[in-house]
């Protein structure tokens, strides 16, 4: 039973430079961390022995850590291929032109929450919507005809948006976006009441039409169960490393905290160990993620396993 490390994602930040109302940052209790250079560094043994796939995201925006390029080059220099999600706000054309030279950049996910300037810059405040697109039209000028990176949107559905969406696959389509995830929000206190899931009949009928023209336009409408059965449509989406009905993650990924805890996912919040205790290997290694795995395996998964939203 051994972990094969195919995906590393590294939470490098939870801070923001924006304040979106519907995000747990504008929540008192938010805490804001960014990973030291020091304990990223510890992660580059992993990454040059598996060359995993890297994610240089989490809960925060990834383009805010003064380390940035200094993360993106170790993990290139590394062989690995790398993918971050962004708010698209900090990615100039500068940034783009340097992140393509590396020739080690694989995807790039950018969170578009409206299709006019009135309904993104009222989500993502602090937010321009004239600078989404020059950045955006940047990076189709830099990428050219390359295939990599890859571009792909995920578009948070709320009651403040979902009318929209299928004006987001239209826009998505201008710059050559591959898919557009769907994701229903998870209300806080700061947005009780914008879960658009809530008037379901209106919920399946947006994603219907959006469905219809996303095929049309040759665009993957991805969506999680929840939203897949409203839309009445198979899911598309499943978590990172699964197979058939058996998620398989916790054998091929392993999340970092910017503190250098170590999770056996993004939606588990298992600490299996620190890196800063002996580096990742060890914790691979380490009783507490043999545990896990056995636990799996018998039919016995934590709990937090059973209500995983992505199955």
């Amino acid at each position: 039973m051994r972990h094969r490390l195919d995906v590393l994602h590294i939470e490098t930040t939870t801070a923001c430079n924006l304040r979106c109302a519907h995000c747990t940052r504008v929540l008192p209790d938010y805490e804001v961390k960014s990973m030291p250079w020091e304990i990223f560094e510890q992660l580059i043994p992993a990454m040059r022995e598996y060359c995993p796939l890297v994610f240089l995201n989490g809960h925060g925006e990834p383009l805010v850590h003064s380390d940035f390029r200094k993360q993106f080059a170790a993990a290139a220099d590394s062989g690995c291929r790398i993918r971050f999600q962004t708010n698209g706000q900090l990615l100039s054309g500068d940034l783009t032109a340097w992140l393509m030279k590396t020739g080690a950049w694989d995807r790039l996910d950018v969170s578009i929450d409206g299709a006019t300037r009135e309904t993104y810059e009222g989500i993502r405040q602090g937010a321009s919507f004239s600078t989404l697109e020059m950045n955006l039209d940047d990076f189709c000028l830099h990428r050219g005809q390359k295939e990599k990176p890859s571009l792909h949107v995920e578009f948070v559905a709320m009651t403040k948006n979902i009318s929209e969406l299928p004006a987001v696959i239209s826009f998505a389509a201008r710059y050559g976006v591959e898919s557009v995830l769907v994701t229903e929000l998870i209300e806080t206190p700061a947005c009780r009441g914008w879960s658009a899931i809530r008037d379901r009949g209106r919920f399946a009928d947006y994603l219907a039409d959006a469905s219809e023209l996303a095929h049309s336009l040759n665009i993957r409408l991805q969506m999680p169960r929840i939203e897949a059965a409203i839309a009445g449509q198979a899911t598309t989406w499943r978590p990172c490393g699964a197979e058939g009905t058996a998620c398989r993650t916790p054998w091929m990924v392993a999340y970092i905290l910017p503190d250098g805890r170590v999770q056996p996912c993004c939606r588990l919040p298992l600490s299996m160990g620190s890196i800063v205790d002996g580096g990742l290997e060890n914790v691979l290694r380490g009783e507490a993620w043999r545990n896990l795995l056995e636990q799996i395996e018998a039919g016995n998964p934590p709990e937090d396993c059973r209500s995983c939203p992505a199955f």
